[in-house]
This record gives C-alpha cells, structure tokens and sequence, in this order.
C-alpha cells in the first residue's frame, strides 16, 4: 500500500556555493569583463617592546579651571539660554487685601498704582479674559472670611461679586466697563476696621475651598477650570494662619493655634495653591505677596512717627514720604515671601515709594508674560548678547537699557543682597505671547557672588 512507502527527496546535485573557494577563484568565477579582486597594502611599523596593560587607579584632575582676567577659561563653554514666551488666555485673580487698622496707606497707594496693572491685561494681544475680585485677611467676620467682597463700604456693586475682563456670559456675570476705577474703589472700601490678627493664607483657602467655592456658594462662577489662578497679597505684617481646624479660642479676638506656635505650615499653603488647578496644572496657579520682603531691625514709636530711638522694635521695613519722614510701617512677611517663592510668584516690597513698577511687574505675571529670565549659568557681563524673535518673524538684537525703559538688563543681585543672576526685560522688549527670547553668553566660571 502506498501509505508502506516513505517519498524521499530527490538527490541535490552540488552546487557552486558548497565549495570553500579562495579569494581569486571568486574573482575569476564572478568578474565581469576585466574588473579584478585587488589586495591593499596598509603601511604598518613594528615597535620593540612586549603589550601591557595599565593597572593603575583612575584619578581625577579636581585643579579649578585657569580663568584670564575677563573671566572666560579655557574650558568654559559659551552658553545660549532660550526661553519661549507662552501666555495664558484666561487668568482668574484673586486679591487678598489686608483690612487691618494700618493699611489705610498701603490700601490707598494700591488704589492709585492699579493702573499699572490693569494696564498689562488690558492691552495684551490678543486680549485676556480675566476676573479680578478681592477678599480680605480678616477671617472673623461672617461676611468677610474668604468671601469676596461686592461693593466694600459703600462703593458701586456689580451683578457679580468680581470684576470681569471677558465679554459678558448670559445669567452669570457681565463686562465691567472701569476696571481700574472698580478695584479702586473696592480696595479702599475694605476698609480698616477688620482683624488686627491677619490670616490671609487661611484667607486664601477658605476663598478656593467648598462651601464658598462651590456650586451656589458665595465665590460660585469665579474661578473657572479653563483659567490660570493668580492669588496677590497685600498686608503690612506675616500670615498667623493655623492648620485647618487647629484654631482654639484665646482671650478675644486673637484665635491662637494648637499648640500657640503651631501656624499653619507655609508648605501647606503652597501645596494649596501649586493643585488647585488639577493634577499636571501646578504651573497654572501661582501666589505673589506685597509685603515687607527683608528681615531689617527697625526701632520706632509710631505714636510720635519717630523711628530712630523709640518702643517699637521689629523687623521688616519703614514707608517714608518724599521728604524721607516716617509714615508707616511694616513687618517682615516671612511666610507669604515662601508661599510666592515655592509656588514661582513674585514678592515685592510693601515699602516701596511707588507701585507702579511692583504692579507692572505682577499683571506681568499674571498675564502669562514673563520679563525676567533667569540664566542658567553665570555670564561674562561684557559678553551678554540678548535677541527677539516674534512668532512668523526674523530675529532681532535687543538694546541693553541701564535705565530700565525699553529694552533688557542683566539683574545680577536684587535689593537684598541675594542672587538673581536673571534678564529683565522692560517696554517693547518684553516678549510677546509665541515670541522666542534668545540670551547668548560666555560663562563666567568664577560664578556670581553677591554683597
């Protein structure tokens, strides 16, 4: 039967690739016309000696490097730093104003440099659609405690408690046609006569948290999920903020904490503000303070405005008026400083003659437009060049401007005394939303060292 036999393959005849040929038989199996295999002679040098091997340990040269006078060396690289300008669309912004029995000046020069503020959102291209509102650190009173105030003292009210930037939404808020004179009147119509035991972190949280952020809540519309958040401070002492429900009464209006140093930890705050845009938005929430930013011993009297040899003795800063005599003055916020450093926002000094410069440097911020940049290595000062490309546009060089008007400087230490190593830009030179700053330097390796 046929299933008994076993088929075989058919024997394979050999073919030529079963064959170890050498070299030329290849060559002369596979040339075409007269092409040949040829051999290459490489040019080679005996040297005496036996091979070996190096056992020895690896070390490292730790000798700094040698730097000239200009302060280039011979191993520094130059450096190019780029930074693309990207700007927020929408930006809710929440002030948190200090309504204390001594603000009353501090409130009143806000009041008057908002302009330069406001300035910044309202000429952006293309427009921002911003809400701006205002609560205050007084976190006592039923009608204040992180609710946002709508007509303070007997000012103007709007539809919404909070003005808007953006175009009206139907059954919810309506354009504000003078936002600099609303907030004017509103920063001012807080008043004086809130809590001298300002909690403006607690503030905060109350302000961003249910039942007032919350459907039907007092804040309900203000904040919205497509928007950054922008939280700025103004006060004239620190946060005594407590934990979240650590507060204890304590003889009258001074709540005290658990145990009565415990303030809510600054970090807490931070965390606060860096999620409350989501997971993966910490960088669409951002806290600023304007408040006294240095640690400076001051002795003063401030019954009879003699700040040299009087009872008062504190740290932080003095408000003078033109002629340099005693108007106020303010205590070191430490806690807001290092809310606004870990969440990436600005601190600036509560003590300054003017605003103005403080103020355009946050809406600045606020807007999403960015002028200071901070390199990421210490530059030769001389060798510093600075250019601008617009999106859809070639690049230019930008002027560099000591006097801080139109154009860019290298900010090397801030008022302090501590390190800034940053470009600040100013005016026109300040990049626009989809622009490209370019900083090309050499690096200094002797670094940057401040007073």
């Amino acid at each position: 039967m046929l299933r008994d036999f076993a088929l075989m393959p058919a024997p394979r005849l050999p073919s030529l690739f079963d064959f170890a040929w050498p070299p030329l038989a290849v060559a002369a199996a596979f040339g075409c016309g007269d092409a040949k295999l040829k051999k290459v002679a490489e040019p080679f040098q005996l040297v005496a000696g036996e091979p070996g091997v190096d056992r020895g340990a690896p070390t490292l040269d730790a000798a700094p490097p040698k730097a000239a006078a200009d302060g280039f060396a011979d191993n520094a690289p130059a450096q190019l730093d780029a930074f693309d300008q990207v700007a927020k669309r929408q930006v809710d912004i929440l002030w948190i104003v200090d309504d204390s029995p001594s603000m009353d000046v501090k409130q009143k020069k806000l009041a008057h440099n908002f302009q330069a503020f406001v300035q910044v959102l309202a000429t952006a291209t293309p427009p921002i659609d911003f809400h701006l509102g205002i609560v205050t650190t007084d976190t006592y009173a039923p009608t204040r405690s992180g609710r946002l105030v709508n007509g303070p003292g007997g000012t103007a009210a709007l539809p919404q408690p909070y003005i808007v930037g953006g175009p009206d939404v139907p059954g919810v808020e309506q354009h504000t046609a003078d936002p600099v004179g609303v907030f004017g009147a509103w920063a001012v119509g807080v008043g004086t006569h809130g809590s001298g035991d300002e909690k403006g972190l607690l503030a905060l949280e109350e302000a961003l948290t249910p039942p007032l952020n919350a459907p039907g809540g007092a804040n309900a519309h203000f904040f919205r999920d497509t928007a950054s958040f922008y939280a700025v401070l103004l006060s004239d002492e620190d946060d005594s903020s407590c934990e979240p429900l650590a507060a204890t009464a304590n003889n009258g209006e001074f709540e005290g904490c658990t145990p009565p140093e415990a303030w809510g930890a600054a970090d807490h705050y931070a965390r606060l503000v860096r999620g409350f845009k989501g997971p993966g938005r910490s960088g669409d929430a951002a806290f600023s303070a304007i408040v006294a930013t240095s640690g400076d011993s001051f002795t003063c009297d401030p019954a009879s405005m003699n700040c040299t040899n009087g009872w008062t003795s504190g740290v932080g800063c003095t408000l003078n008026d033109a002629s340099g005599a005693f108007v106020a003055l303010a205590w070191f916020g430490q806690r807001y400083v290092a809310v606004a450093q870990s969440t990436g926002g600005v601190a600036t000094s509560i003590c300054d003659a003017d605003y103005t410069p403080a103020l355009s440097k946050l809406g600045f911020a606020v807007s999403g437009l960015k002028s200071r940049f901070p390199l990421s290595r210490a530059p030769v000062e001389a060798s510093l060049h600075v250019s601008l490309k617009p999106h859809g546009a070639a690049a230019s060089a930008l002027p560099r401007d000591p006097a801080h008007q139109n154009g860019w400087d290298w900010v090397k230490c801030d008022a302090s005394g501590a390190r800034e190593n940053a470009v600040e830009t100013f005016g026109n030179a300040v990049p626009p939303a989809d622009a490209r700053l370019v900083v090309e330097y050499g690096v200094n390796v002797q670094g940057v060292t401040c007073p």
